[in-house]
């Protein structure tokens, strides 16, 4: 499973791979990696880039959907909800690239004109990088220079990183907000959206029903609903569900605690329901999925 560490605030605390102490950290993952096919909302500091090697996947950010195919990628901005889901039912592998802002500069005039203004552009939650334009392309190829550098880490890696981190992010400056501007609005859904979200991984551990969703939302059952369907292809209980899920998956890697002690501390009030949903979800026995951790 990818090694991230969900906060119940939904913000994602990031665990760097580089051994110098740079805040950034490449991966490479395959979407049946995850239970469902399907990430956990989440978001965090860091910029985040996804570059598709094979396969195609959707990519959720801040209540807009993209398709991702080979050859193309995309660039979530900081602190914009997000999560990987499957098209169909194929297989996706992809790279991805996390680095707080903090390694573009350490100016404060430079990060007030040139990195803060796109880190809070509500235009730009996102950026797809496919082949509608050549400036796509070349961030694109950028962005697959900044991961082999990283992941090769040669004598004065970090210099190039910052430099070519640096070259990318001006790039991205002068094809958006140089030319459109900022705006710092975030739509009144995907706040609402946040909310509840944040109120499921707070409480999936207890009984939680509809109701309690919406009223954290402040907000009808029934929007409640149209707005869990419309981003995240799920009822507000099908999410709850799933999430549980997840939260089993990170428990069944610690031998301490037997599988019902886990259905109970994830909101699964039965060992047998927590079983058939487990396997539902992933293909697997809650056991049997502990056996192939071990192994």
């Amino acid at each position: 499973m990818p090694d991230n560490f969900i906060r119940i605030n939904l913000k994602e605390n990031v665990i760097y791979t580089d051994d110098n102490g740079l805040p950034i950290k490449s991966a490479v993952y395959a979407l049946s990696q995850f239970p469902g096919m399907t990430g956990t909302c989440h978001w965090h500091n860091e910029i985040e880039i996804i570059l598709i090697q094979d396969g195609c996947m959707g990519y959720y950010v801040e209540g807009n959907t993209y398709r991702l195919k080979k050859g193309s990628g995309i660039i979530v901005n900081t602190d914009r909800l997000h999560y990987a889901m499957p098209l169909k039912t194929s297989e996706c592998i992809f790279d991805v690239l996390l680095f707080h802002p903090s390694l573009l500069t350490s100016n404060r005039t430079i990060h007030n004109k040139y990195v803060d203004p796109l880190l809070r552009d509500s235009q730009n939650d996102a950026i797809l990088l496919d082949n509608t334009s050549m400036w796509y392309t070349k961030a694109r190829e950028q962005a697959e220079d900044v991961i082999t550098v990283c992941r090769r880490r040669e004598n004065g890696y970090e210099m190039r990183l910052q430099s070519m981190l640096s070259n990318l992010w001006l790039l991205l400056y002068e094809n958006t907000v140089a030319i459109y501007g900022s705006r710092t609005n975030m739509s009144v859904s995907v706040a609402s959206m946040k909310t509840m979200i944040e109120y499921i991984y707070g409480h999936y551990a207890e009984k939680i029903s509809l109701d309690d969703i919406a009223a954290a939302g402040i907000m009808s059952r029934t929007k409640c609903c149209n707005l869990f369907r419309e981003n995240m292809n799920q009822t507000p209980m099908e999410f709850i569900t799933s999430y549980r899920i997840h939260k089993s998956i990170e428990l069944l890697a610690d031998n301490s605690l037997s599988v019902s002690e886990i259905a109970q501390e994830c909101g699964f009030y039965g060992a047998s329901y927590f079983a058939e949903t487990f396997r539902k979800i992933t293909g697997f026995s809650p056991r049997d999925y502990r056996k192939s951790i071990k192994n």
